[in-house]
C-alpha cells in the first residue's frame, strides 16, 4: 500500500478541464504546505508546462513505466522542480506516445506497469501526496492511474453537454476496477460553471440527482484556461489568484485530499 494518498483526475473527453484542475488542485495543496507530485499522464504535456517546467528537460513517466515493467526501481531525481514551492512534476511528453503500442499490446500488465510507477512515487518519503492528470482516453495510462488513485475526481464541463456521457462511461469504468480491489472510489466536479445561464444550471441539478451526486461546482473563469499557459497555476497567481474560481479550486484540493487520506488509511487498516 501506498505511503502518500494518490488523486487522480479523469474524463475520457478532451477539453473538459481536467489539466486545469490538477495543475490547480497539486499547487493549492503544496500552498497549504504539503509535499506534492503531479504527474503528467499525457504527452501533449500541458501539465508539465502549466507549472512552470520543461518536459524535455530529462527522463519522465514515460520513463518510470518503462522501469516500473523491467522492476527497476524509481529514480527520485525524475522529478523536477516547479514555480510552486512544494511542488515537484513528473513529466509527461512524446515519450508517453512512444511507449503507448507497447502498453496496448501488454494489456492489463501494461495497466498494472503504470499503476505500479505510480505507486511507486507515491511510497517516496518526501511525498505527502500525489496528483495524476491522465489523458483524454480510456486506454492503460488512464485505467493504471485509476487502479493507483484512492480517489478519482470525474470531471464534467458545463459548457460541454457531451462530457456528462463520458463522465458516466468513466465511473462505470471506475466501478469495474474497484471491483477487483483497485480503485479507492470517485467524486464528480463540474468546471466552468456560470449560474447565470440556464442550460449550465441544468447540468448542475442532472449531475446532483445522480448516485454519485456533486462533489464540488468550480465557476466559469477565463483565467483557470489562460494561467497554465503562463506557466503559473491559478492559485499561485499574484494577479489572479484571489478570483472566486481560485478559492473553489483551494477548497477541491483540500476536501480531494482529506477525502483520499481517509480512504487510503481505510484501506491501510484493512490491509
Amino acid at each position: 500500500m501506498s505511503y502518500a494518498p494518490i488523486l487522480t483526475i479523469a474524463n475520457e473527453k478532451g477539453g473538459v478541464g481536467k489539466t486545469a484542475t490538477a495543475v490547480n488542485v497539486a499547487a493549492a495543496l503544496a500552498r497549504a504546505g504539503l509535499r506534492v507530485v503531479a504527474v503528467d499522464g499525457d504527452s501533449q504535456a500541458d501539465l508539465t508546462w502549466g507549472v512552470g517546467a520543461e518536459p524535455d528537460q530529462g527522463p519522465g513517466f514515460a520513463e518510470a513505466i518503462e522501469h516500473a515493467a523491467q522492476g527497476d526501481t524509481f529514480d527520485p531525481a525524475t522529478l523536477l522542480p516547479t514555480v510552486v514551492d512544494g511542488l515537484r512534476v513528473l513529466a509527461g511528453g512524446q515519450g508517453l506516445a512512444e511507449v503507448a503500442p507497447e502498453l496496448y499490446t501488454a494489456g492489463a500488465d501494461g495497466e498494472e506497469w503504470v499503476s505500479t510507477a505510480l505507486r511507486a512515487v507515491a511510497e517516496l518519503e518526501d511525498v505527502d501526496v500525489v496528483v495524476i492528470d491522465t489523458p483524454p482516453s480510456p486506454g492503460p495510462v488512464t485505467i493504471g492511474a485509476i487502479m493507483a488513485a484512492d480517489l478519482t475526481l470525474a470531471i464534467a464541463n458545463a459548457r460541454q453537454a457531451n462530457s456528462v456521457a463520458a463522465l458516466q462511461t468513466l465511473i462505470e469504468r471506475a466501478k469495474a476496477i474497484s471491483a477487483r480491489g483497485g480503485h479507492g472510489g470517485v467524486r464528480v466536479v463540474l468546471q466552468g460553471h456560470d449560474e447565470h445561464r440556464v442550460l449550465h444550471r441544468d447540468m448542475r441539478d442532472r449531475l446532483q440527482a445522480e448516485p454519485e451526486g456533486l462533489f464540488a461546482v468550480i465557476p466559469h473563469s477565463k483565467d483557470v484556461e489562460e494561467s497554465p499557459l503562463d506557466g503559473v497555476p491559478l492559485v499561485a497567481s499574484r494577479g489572479r489568484g484571489s478570483s472566486r474560481t481560485a478559492w473553489a479550486l483551494c477548497d477541491l484540493a483540500q476536501d480531494a485530499y482529506n477525502v483520499a487520506r481517509q480512504i487510503h488509511t481505510q484501506q491501510v487498516t484493512a490491509a
